[in-house]
């Protein structure tokens, strides 16, 4: 078996601090890190399939191929990975008996297209407004947008093209001049930092509507995100560009959501929401933001911060985002069994969730499983899952929080002793569970001492 494809080695990949790039130079907050050579091959197998078991024989198969190489091999290679990206990161989990596994989140890149794109065309005519700056700029952003989303399958026209179109003859004109295959023409108002477009899906051939008027009122992030989604469904030789996100700066940004969400604080999820936002304004085509965003407002939820039916309502519409973008996307359909479960859909949500978890071990989706199981009064299978997920992540903050408060309540003192456990296996205290262990240890201490402890010592 050959060690990758021409693609496969053209993908990077940041993750942390750290940037692999498909030429094999890995860096480190921008600075070159040395990598050997059979170090990189089992890194890129292990990013490549972040979350995913990667067995020792795919990797002894891939990397060594054709030579005799035993499993010390494949274990010394481990290890100087380990000790180059942090051991006390965690980010290369041992599976016994299997193989490994990449427990930090990844963020896939997409390589720059070497050919030119294929597929129908289309232009973006100025929008209708008074404001010819904001028109403009609309206008530009549109077709970034789309470029970003469907680069390869759709050929964009460039904005210096359309200038001249201003007007309803002047638009008919231009196009036909230009022999577009579609193009986008609308009307635009503005209220504050709100916008209202009216846009038009229209065919170059004979001007005939292929989808419209259609309304959008919202945010410039909003109304770029329906006109991506229109073209989407409206034309069906147009597919996404790629799976990864479009430059590192959305990368970064995704990342550290990812960081604020595993801290698992009001603070830092309200951070963590500020990225995803962020990401999603410099690429709105980008899928896993829109679960992120998800993510953030039902953790803000369940830390107290917000009700939780502004929650479910504001990660609906981030999922159903998700969702015309990619449909079949695993994460979010994950988030979207909780939310359903959420709103009393048990049996609707179980589906999902077993839909999601086919073929797959992944920490988050049993913790949202949990969750599930917790809300609707399981609380052996919400700790079964639990646990399920933190064999995957041990250093998963929420499943550890929400697990002790499922066993908070049926036994304080073993909830006690859990906390105390996890605090000593924990680098630096987290607040919360500094909290909840204070909580815990004055709860107990009003209660009968627990069996074989005299009434005047608790446990240490």
């Amino acid at each position: 078996m050959g060690l990758a494809t021409d693609n496969f080695l053209k993908q990077s990949f940041a993750f942390g601090e750290w940037l692999l790039q498909g030429d094999g130079v890995l860096l480190r907050n921008g600075k070159v890190v040395h990598l050997p050579p059979k170090e990189l091959q089992v890194l890129r197998l292990l990013l490549d399939c972040a979350g995913r078991l990667v067995t020792k024989d795919h990797l002894l198969d891939r990397v060594w191929a054709g030579s005799d190489a035993a499993e010390e091999s494949l274990t010394r290679c481990i290890y100087a990975l380990r000790k180059l990206l942090g051991a006390e990161r965690g980010y290369i989990a041992t599976v016994y008996g299997k193989g490994y596994r990449f427990t930090g989140v990844v963020a896939a890149l997409v390589s720059p297209p070497v050919e030119a794109p294929t597929g129908p065309s289309l232009a973006v005519m100025p929008f209708r407004q008074a404001d010819e700056r904001l028109s403009s700029s609309l206008q530009e952003a549109t077709i970034r947008q789309l470029k970003t989303a469907f680069d390869g399958t759709l050929r964009i026209l460039p904005a210096a093209l359309t200038m001249a179109g201003a007007g309803a003859i002047d638009t008919r004109q231009l196009m036909e001049r230009l022999a577009p295959d579609y193009y986008l023409s609308g009307r635009l108002q503005a209220c504050g930092d709100q916008l209202e477009l009216s846009v038009e899906l229209i065919r170059g051939h004979g001007h005939h509507l292929v989808y419209g008027p259609m309304t959008v009122k919202g945010t410039s992030e909003e109304v770029l995100g329906s006109m991506v989604s229109m073209v989407a469904r409206h034309l069906p030789q147009v597919r996404p560009a790629a799976d990864g996100c479009s430059s590192y700066p959305v990368a970064l940004a995704f990342l550290q959501g990812m960081h604020g969400l595993q801290r698992h604080t009001v603070q830092s999820v309200r951070e963590a929401l500020l990225y995803f936002r962020q990401c999603l304004q410099m690429d709105a085509s980008y899928v896993p933001p829109w679960w992120g965003v998800a993510d953030a407002y039902l953790a803000l939820s369940l830390l107290g911060a917000i009700d939780q039916q502004s929650a479910i309502g504001n990660a609906r519409d981030a999922l159903a985002r998700a969702l015309e973008l990619e449909p079949g996307n695993r994460e979010a359909l994950a988030r979207l069994a909780l939310v359903t479960s959420l709103q009393g859909c048990d049996d609707a949500a179980q589906v999902l969730f077993q839909r999601c978890l086919a073929g797959s071990e992944r920490a988050d989706i049993h913790y949202l499983q949990g969750w599930h199981y917790w809300a609707g009064g399981h609380d052996e299978r919400a700790l079964a899952c639990l646990e399920a997920a933190l064999r995957q992540d041990p250093g998963a903050i929420a499943a550890q929080l929400m697990r002790i408060r499922i066993v908070f309540a049926r036994d304080p003192w073993a909830a006690l002793a859990m906390t105390r456990d996890v605090l000593e296996a924990q680098a630096d205290e987290h607040p919360l569970l500094g909290d909840q262990y204070a909580v815990i240890q004055a709860h107990c201490a009003q209660l009968v001492s627990p069996p074989g402890i005299s009434a005047g010592r608790q446990p240490d």
